[in-house]
This record gives structure tokens, sequence and C-alpha cells, in this order.
């Protein structure tokens, strides 16, 4: 697993989620973890409207299982999640989790500056 320190590395093929708050979501397209795990994340995000799914294009490679989602908060890895079969229903529970995290760490981290 990356530590917080590391630069994540993208691919033309890879699919970076926008969850507010310099957080990324990014989808490594390899084999069996593909494009149904991009429609059902898209699906689970319409209904959250705030977020949004953008392909992105880039530079060099960062070897991972196709099956793992790497979270970035700010370029930095906070985790890698493994998604086999997830339902829209555990994405949507996924991306509540993340956004009430990332909240929290926000109001920490303004308290500690105030």
């Amino acid at each position: 697993m990356p530590q917080p320190h590391q630069q994540i590395s993208f691919k033309k093929d890879d699919y970076v989620i926008s969850l507010g708050f310099d957080v990324l979501c990014l989808f490594r397209l390899k084999e069996q973890f593909c494009l149904k795990h991009i429609k059902k994340m898209r699906e689970a995000i319409k209904e959250e409207n705030s977020l949004e799914i953008k392909p992105i294009r880039i530079i060099d490679d960062l070897y991972l299982p196709h099956n793992i989602v790497i979270l970035s908060y700010k370029d930095n890895p906070l985790m890698g999640l493994e998604f086999n079969d997830v339902t829209k229903k555990e994405y949507k529970k996924l991306i509540k989790r993340i956004k009430k995290a990332i909240i929290k760490d926000a109001q920490l981290r303004f308290a500690a500056e105030n």
C-alpha cells in the first residue's frame, strides 16, 4: 500500500472521481476491474449530486492490482481499497464515509490553525 508521502502517477486509461475537498478516487482499469465499476460509481454519484467522474490523461505508470482503488487527498494517497463486486449501495456508503472523514479532517485543521 502506498505511503501517505508518495506521489500517485496516472495512466491514460485511469478515471478519477472527484469527491470535493481535494479528494480523488482513482480507478485503474485493468482486466475484470472495469467499466461496470465505473457505471455503478457513476450511478451512486449521480444520486449524491455533488460528485463527478472525469476521465484523465496522464504520465507514467504506478503498479496496482486491477481491483484496487486509491483514494487520495491533495495528491497524497490515503488508503487502498479492494473492490471485487461492489454494489451501488456500498459505493454510496463509501462516499458518505469519505466525505465525513474529510469534513472532520478539515474541521480539525481549521481548529488547529485558529
